[in-house]
């Protein structure tokens, strides 16, 4: 199927229509294709089995045993309290060995199709253990304009495992909806008052979220994937990183947060300022070749967070 290099027309994602099976971009897919769209529909997430081969796997996690011996003192000045290591952001701007878990994985054919436009890294999170963050969904500082066009696009370096935190969502709860308008009305907050990043806004959505889909009684699912394997995530899925069980249990991952190529994303003072809906949908990044014809926005080198 041919994809378009042009920023998205719809407002929407196609899929999430309730009639998007009558669709042109359906009634043109293989039945495998069909099968994982009608899945994302569903349930808010896919599972691409062995979307890169463990050699491009075993090469990204040897670059980071490197990458960490030439950065050890930096590296372990950035780890939490208990030990836990930090987070690599944009690991996949230091070396190819990383990209190459973006440009040779096989889910990209999926996201193109599910996005109608080519796919590019906005940015990235390599870990090294189960984040072990509670239920969320990432849109407040992912807040794409036309809105939802982003996905979590998560890759296996390991096999995860209940032991060391494999990830859980809330299967269906991309469909639970929540009015983030309301919220910063019910804290007493000015729309054009709100800051890029608000913990207390976050907290507050997030709780929301967490109660809806509680009500509804949705199933919370643990993703269960293999070396290699990557999710995919509607950007209004609630997901966490589950509990660590044995201690010192690893389970590297790298997490890209993916959009069409050219659509810009916003934070916390646009998603819950109706006012801001339409801030612009041409992206001002600086974008930067990682092969194959794929970019991702340019924020420079990579960096280290402990949260």
């Amino acid at each position: 199927m041919k994809i378009s290099n042009s920023l998205p027309s719809d407002k929407d994602l196609w899929f999430d229509d309730i009639n998007y099976q009558e669709h042109d971009y359906y009634l043109k897919l293989s039945n495998s294709q069909k099968l994982l769209v009608d899945e994302m529909h569903q349930n808010g997430f896919i599972v691409i089995k062995n979307s890169v081969s463990e050699t491009i796997v075993d090469d990204a996690l040897r670059f980071e045993r490197e990458w960490i011996e030439l950065n050890k003192d930096i590296y372990e000045q950035n780890r939490k309290p208990d030990g836990t290591p930090p987070r690599i952001v944009d690991f996949h701007r230091e070396d190819q060995s990383i990209s190459r878990l973006f440009i040779e994985n096989s889910s990209l054919e999926i996201q193109d199709i599910l996005f109608q436009a080519k796919t590019s890294i906005y940015t990235s999170l390599f870990f090294a253990t189960s984040t072990q963050q509670p239920m969320h969904r990432d849109v407040p500082v992912f807040c794409t304009s036309p809105y939802n066009f982003y996905f979590g696009m998560w890759v296996a370096l390991e096999d995860t495992t209940l032991e060391n935190g494999a990830l859980r969502v809330y299967k269906g709860g991309h469909k639970v909806h929540i009015d983030q308008y309301e919220i910063p009305k019910k804290l007493g907050m000015e729309y054009f008052d709100i800051p890029q990043q608000s913990t207390e806004l976050w907290n507050a959505y997030q709780s929301e979220v967490d109660a809806a889909c509680r009500g509804l009684e949705l199933d919370v699912v643990t993703v269960n994937v293999g070396k290699g394997d990557t999710v995919i995530w509607h950007p209004l899925l609630p997901h966490s990183g589950g509990k660590i069980i044995r201690n010192g249990a690893t389970r590297h991952s790298i997490v890209f947060h993916t959009v069409p190529e050219g659509v810009p994303v916003y934070r916390s003072n646009v998603f819950f300022n109706p006012h801001s809906r339409y801030v612009t949908s041409q992206s001002r990044f600086n974008y930067a070749e990682v092969g194959n014809s794929r970019v991702t926005a340019d924020f420079g080198q990579c960096k280290l967070r402990n949260r």
